[in-house]
């Protein structure tokens, strides 16, 4: 009992303290509880938001905008590729043949020449071209016309 009369002697004797200890605690549990409230309502509203949500996606290449784009003015490809280029460049026209259609190249590459079907040699004989078949080189050799 003693114990306890100096306790509410204590309290009575310090009012201003206490008082501001209570609002101090006070404001310090409303924060959690609000700051509580918060982050359950924003979770709810993320899973709500994204049960409701539908995400769909159409992926599509235009491979006559591609090769529009590299057939830059007047027809001419572009000249130089890098390796990387030139292989998917080339996977493009070989689809394309696999597919029925028509692909005519004209490129100064051994590489290039030697991926095609069949090879033409243009060469320059007294003042006119001249269209001749060329036999598949060895691969070691290639005309003087395709170096």
């Amino acid at each position: 009992m003693y114990i306890i009369k100096n306790a509410l002697r204590c309290i009575d004797r310090s009012k201003g303290r206490n008082v501001l200890i209570g609002i101090i605690a006070l404001v310090i549990a409303i924060s959690a509880c609000l700051g509580l409230s918060i982050r359950q309502a924003a979770e709810s509203a993320k899973s709500s938001a994204l049960d409701n949500m539908n995400i769909t996606a159409t992926i599509s290449y235009d491979r006559s905008s591609a090769m529009s784009g590299m057939m830059g003015g007047g027809g001419m490809g572009p000249g130089n590729l890098d390796q990387e280029t030139q292989e998917e460049v080339m996977a493009i026209f070989r689809e394309l043949a696999n597919q029925g259609k028509c692909v005519i190249l004209v490129s100064h590459s051994p590489e290039v020449a030697e991926s095609c079907d069949e090879r033409y040699v243009l060469t320059k004989i007294s003042g006119k071209p001249k269209k001749k078949k060329q036999p598949e080189p060895p691969s070691d050799e290639l005309p003087e016309t395709l170096r």
